[in-house]
């Protein structure tokens, strides 16, 4: 796989810079583009991660540029400290994505699939294989409609 071949996209919405273990993340799965969003300005610490060829800031103004990030994201990562925001962790459940988070950052028990934040690796685990479920499933969908199998 190239280095720079993003498959899949993962959306984070904070209102703080307090994010657990983005670094981790963004070194761990360097082909996952990162939608870090916020109804804020982001700060100089957020801001200097633009330079990763994988991550993305949004700054959300309206319920349609929320709208779109649902649409578009693979899966949240509800790994924000601090308040949930725009009640994101219900919008993805209800859209039937996925939803990621650390015992320490967990928004409420919606559904969410929750990992000790001092193995975080078990999540970047849990983010590929689910990914190679999703690439799967598309790829088997695709399948069926060719040929009709």
């Amino acid at each position: 796989m190239k280095k720079n071949h993003l498959v899949g996209d993962a959306l984070i919405l904070t209102v703080s810079d307090q994010i657990e273990e983005l670094d981790y993340l963004l070194e761990s799965l360097p082909n996952i583009c990162f939608h870090i969003a916020a109804p804020v300005q982001f700060s100089e610490k957020i801001r200097s991660l633009e330079t990763n060829y994988n991550v993305r800031l949004r700054t959300i103004t309206n319920e349609e540029q929320l709208n779109f990030l649902v649409d578009t994201c693979d899966f949240l990562l509800d790994i924000n400290h601090f308040q949930e925001v725009d009640a994101i962790v219900s919008k993805f459940v209800q859209a039937g994505k996925s939803v990621f988070a650390f015992d320490n950052t967990v928004h409420g028990n919606q559904g969410q699939e929750v990992f000790l934040s001092s193995t975080p690796d078990k999540l970047v685990s849990r983010v590929r294989d689910y990914l190679n479920e999703v690439r799967v499933g598309t790829t088997h969908q695709e399948k069926i409609i060719q040929d009709g199998t």
